[in-house]
């Protein structure tokens, strides 16, 4: 007697319209774009320029003094409000205020140079009553200290107030730290106060305080 064999059954190949592989499909595109957002969402950042050092009033900003930093901002607009990296400081412009070291520039933060009718004052100054931290383009007080028995001893006197540095030449005792060191300002002409500073430099010891 012999026994009936069934007929072999072939796998079938899972058609486009197979759930699972839609599934499939749906999920590695799921998976693309979150990765795509949250790329996007690192390199989220932009560009501009912070201060390495201090930028007094006055002074322009150079190529030493900038680094670029990556920032994430609220929007556009917030952006805006300070210099791009991609942008050079205009050219002729200067701080209108004091900048911080670490601080991003702000664009409001730079603008022409006010106009004034300024002399070049060389002042003589000994090494200890300078401020170490003085540069070119900080923004300093000439005070005069009068000499020993003087009616106004021990009054010193501001001759003048937030004037520019300059210039700082060096001389032979800049690297012993002793003697004088000249120190260049930028001395208003008008109203009579570049006669009475000269007045009272010559009669008494001048003594810088930087502003910061």
């Amino acid at each position: 007697m012999t026994s009936a064999v069934p007929d072999a059954t072939r796998a079938r190949r899972a058609g486009w319209r197979d759930p699972r592989l839609l599934a499939g499909v749906a999920l590695v595109a799921v998976c693309m774009l979150a990765g795509g957002w949250l790329m996007a969402g690192l390199d989220d950042t932009v560009g501009v320029w912070a201060l390495r050092r201090d930028l007094p009033a006055g002074a322009a900003p150079s190529s030493a003094d900038l680094e670029v930093r990556q920032v994430r901002f609220a929007d556009a607009e917030a952006a805006d409000r300070y210099l791009a990296a991609t942008e050079q400081p205009p050219a002729g412009q200067v701080a209108l205020r004091p900048v911080g070291a670490g601080e991003l520039l702000p664009r409001a933060a730079l603008g022409e140079p006010t106009k004034r009718d300024l002399v070049e004052l060389p002042l003589s100054i000994q090494y200890d009553e300078l401020p170490a931290t003085v540069r070119v383009g900080s923004v300093v007080d000439v005070w005069v200290v009068p000499p020993e028995g003087s009616q106004t001893e021990g009054r010193a006197t501001a001759v003048l107030r937030e004037v520019s540095v300059l210039g700082l030449p060096r001389s032979a005792d800049a690297f012993s730290g002793r003697g004088t060191r000249q120190v260049i300002v930028g001395a208003p002409t008008g109203d009579h106060a570049l006669d009475r500073a000269l007045g009272a430099i010559a009669t008494g010891r001048v003594v810088l305080t930087r502003r910061p």
